[in-house]
């Protein structure tokens, strides 16, 4: 399945409940998030959210955070990321990327995460039953 990277910029006034929202949507979708960040400033936020989505999916998801964007009063832009470009930034960031393995109740989870780990080549870290926070504070 192809994919698309998407850079969502979100500006507007902040309100409880107003990045959970747009998450919920993403989730929905299954839209894998590769980056966020936020600023909030006197009430006034801008918020960036570059993810990963299957092509079929992507006008979906632009539709319904649209239309979530209307209801909230808030703005939002769509910008695509050439996957070179994305895999540039990253690499200049000089951080390597990692796969944590956190869901230690389902011992089958950790063992996928190492497959597609290792299909990617990220190293994936883990503990086996540790505690979660754990294994995300090592």
């Amino acid at each position: 399945m192809a994919k698309e990277l998407i850079l969502i910029r979100i500006t507007g006034e902040d309100r409880p409940g107003l990045t959970a929202s747009i998450m919920s949507i993403l989730s929905h979708y299954n839209v894998t998030v590769l980056d966020i960040g936020q600023a909030d400033i006197h009430s006034t936020l801008s918020l960036g959210i570059l993810i990963r989505v299957v092509e079929e999916s992507s006008g979906h998801v632009m539709k319904d955070l649209l239309f979530k964007a209307s209801e909230l009063g808030i703005n939002i832009k769509f910008f695509p990321i050439n996957a070179d470009d994305y895999e540039a930034w990253v690499k200049r960031q000089g951080k390597n990327p990692l796969l944590v393995a956190c869901d230690i109740y389902r011992p089958a989870a950790i063992t996928q995460l190492k497959v597609c780990g290792e299909k990617l080549g990220i190293p994936v870290f883990e503990m086996g039953q540790e505690n979660p926070v754990t294994i995300a504070k090592e």
